[in-house]
């Protein structure tokens, strides 16, 4: 996507000779952790800021509830794009997540026993707090 391409590294699809065998079908297998978070993710997390900036609303911050991949895209996307970020991350998140994700700046807040509890955490701060909301996986722009 055009309005995502300055801020994602173009990744190749390289077909599978052995998944391709199996299926009876051409497979290509995008290298996403090329990436610089190592996740596909960065891509709908860009655009869902992109979108929330093309919109002329300069969002308060931006918030999700995530164990991890998505939390880092949010955090390096915001980062680069001057869109402070809040991530809720579960007791359970990867300290190594938790850890990147306060290097590129993002505010992160521990809550929660599973995805579920951090969620509901992270909504009560859009209320709160004002900030937008963006899904890892059910929002439009992700």
């Amino acid at each position: 996507h055009v309005s995502i391409r300055s801020g994602i590294v173009r990744t190749p699809c390289i077909q599978s000779p052995f998944l391709s065998e199996i299926a009876g079908a051409n497979i290509f297998l995008k290298s996403e952790f090329r990436q610089f978070t190592g996740s596909f993710k960065e891509r709908g997390a860009r655009n869902a800021i992109q979108k929330l900036l093309q919109e002329d609303e300069r969002p308060v911050g931006v918030i999700a509830a995530s164990a991890g991949n998505h939390a880092l895209a949010l955090a390096w996307h915001g980062k680069q794009l001057n869109v402070p970020v809040t991530v809720v991350m579960p007791t359970v998140a990867p300290m190594a997540k938790v850890d990147k994700c306060k290097k590129f700046g993002a505010n992160v807040i521990i809550e929660g026993k599973h995805i579920g509890e951090a969620k509901v955490f992270a909504e009560e701060l859009v209320r709160s707090d004002g900030l937008t909301y963006i899904n890892g996986y059910d929002d439009p722009p992700i």
